[in-house]
């Protein structure tokens, strides 16, 4: 008699990746999920920053002051990117009105050619900004996504590294635009 026949085995691995991915997912997401935004007095301006939008525009942090900005760096190819990027343009839609916006930034190293059947493909109506190989705005990144919710006076109310949901979100810019400049 064998402590682990062979079905046993494959039924106690199998429980095992499960455990571990629910373990996985429990660190990737949670980070993100609880906290709040960083009090008034103690945020940091951000250095403001100029990026030439995927339609060939300019897009200068600096403008967005009096709006609620988050700066969602990303790129085509990372999974959990394509997992928050409903949320995301959900978010615009919800509270665009109220003088908030989403600038996404693309890290892919040919955005001209993977971009642009993303954004169709997600129906994405905020900028998609590329930084140039001489802008310093991707220094803000240690790993995709991350996400950066300024206020309306350009200073970090909260840093997301990692994926965050559409949820935790709406909850600090809710708070955010409730805000007084």
């Amino acid at each position: 008699m064998t402590l682990f026949p062979p079905g046993r085995i494959a039924k106690l691995a199998k429980t095992g990746v499960l455990v571990l991915i629910a373990f996985a997912l429990v660190y990737i997401f949670s980070p993100n999920q609880f906290g709040t935004i960083n009090p008034q007095h103690g945020r940091a301006a951000l250095d403001d920053f100029t990026l030439q939008s995927l339609k060939g525009e300019k897009w200068s942090l600096r403008d967005q002051r009096g709006k609620v900005v988050l700066v969602n760096f990303w790129a085509t190819w990372c999974p959990p990117c394509r997992m928050e990027t409903p949320g995301l343009v959900d978010l615009q839609s919800k509270f665009a009105q109220r003088g908030f916006t989403v600038a996404g930034i693309t890290m892919d190293e040919d955005p001209g050619v993977s971009v642009p059947d993303f954004v169709k493909k997600y129906g994405i109506q905020y900028p998609i900004l590329i930084p140039g190989s001489h802008s310093s705005v991707a220094d803000q990144v240690e790993a995709l996504p991350t996400s950066i919710l300024i206020d309306r006076s350009g200073r970090v109310a909260r840093r997301f590294v990692g994926m965050v949901t559409e949820h935790s979100l709406s909850t600090d810019i809710e708070a955010l635009l409730a805000e007084k400049e």
